[in-house]
């Protein structure tokens, strides 16, 4: 007992190390500036994706020299020690970026995190935490689909009451540009780190103890908690509670597929998408306060959006499913 102990504690460190040091390589390339593209700065952005490049190849060669469970074991008196400590890691790295940075860049740390806590920690391998690579065109079918489903209704109700307030259309154009930058960031990086940890991790090990109910809405609140430091400096309350609200739905929804699907590839892929298409949008200069305007129409067309993509959830999930239950 005391041999497995001082190994998991010697793993734990190792965890504990490349979780800093990946940190410390994307923190100090902040300070560089390059180039921005929308509100993301291109170096630290290009960092964060080179640096999952080993991470990917370190894993498929540790599948293949060790043997991983597809069993979650889980110690119930201990599993909020778990998803607490997780989620302050990650916030540890997550608030400085943000507020010294001006951008959430500890996304490839979070991957880091995931990765080595299921693989190296728990013995696991990662397709128990829902990372399936099996019929995977199928899986990003269903996530462009998923997308489409939220994004449609998103837009069309958005567009609609601002031309029916304006008598004029909000978009005089679209460069597509700038999403082909942001696209692998927000789908490699944001998309697998959030999805991985809060939907992935959490989700899938507080299920193992509690009912599936808890589980879901545990990790909803925490995925909404997570964004309340967009509006810490400056404070705005407001604001910040509306973020954390709409993060939670988010949260219910996604997790809700992920319960009914075991997949995250779908989900990642629409986060992905949520995060980067938008970005190249031309507001019209003729509309006087076009950018008040539609982030005022915001809340009615995300409540139309999120209703439809609700109902819609356990159809697809459905089909996303890669194995029977």
């Amino acid at each position: 007992m005391k041999g497995e102990a001082a190994v998991k504690a010697k793993e734990t460190l190792i965890v504990a190390i490349l979780y800093v040091a990946v940190s410390f390589l994307i923190f100090s390339s902040g300070f560089i500036e390059i180039a921005k593209v929308s509100d993301l700065s291109v170096l630290p952005a290009v960092v964060s994706l080179v640096l999952l490049v080993p991470l990917f190849f370190w894993y498929k060669r540790h599948k293949q020299r060790r043997e991983l469970s597809s069993v979650v074991e889980v110690d119930g008196g201990f599993v909020w020690v778990e998803v607490l400590g997780l989620f302050l890691a990650a916030m540890a790295v997550r608030v400085p970026m943000v507020l010294v940075l001006g951008m959430s860049y500890e996304k490839t740390a979070v991957v880091y995190l995931v990765v080595l806590t299921a693989v190296l920690i728990k013995k696991n391998s990662l397709d128990v935490y829902g990372f399936r690579t099996e019929r995977f065109a199928r899986s990003l079918g269903v996530g462009l689909a998923y997308y489409l489903v939220f994004a449609v209704p998103l837009f069309a109700t958005w567009w609609g009451l601002a031309y029916i307030f304006t008598g004029k259309t909000v978009l005089t154009g679209y460069n597509p540009l700038p999403d082909l930058f942001i696209f692998p960031f927000m789908t490699l990086c944001v998309g697998v780190s959030e999805e991985g940890l809060f939907r992935g991790l959490m989700q899938t090990r507080l299920a193992r103890v509690y009912s599936r109910k808890k589980a879901l809405w545990s990790q909803a609140s925490l995925f909404g908690l997570w964004h309340f430091v967009w509006h810490v400096s400056p404070f705005k309350p407001f604001q910040m509670t509306i973020h954390v609200f709409t993060t939670f739905i988010f949260g219910l929804v996604f997790g809700y597929f992920y319960q009914e699907s075991g997949n995250l590839v779908p989900l990642v892929l629409t986060h992905g998408l949520v995060d980067t298409v938008g970005t190249g949008a031309v507001l019209n200069p003729e509309l006087e306060n076009a950018e008040t305007l539609v982030q005022s129409l915001q809340a009615p067309a995300f409540a139309v959006a999120m209703i439809i993509l609700a109902l819609c959830t356990k159809f697809l999930a459905r089909k996303a499913r890669v194995t029977s239950d």
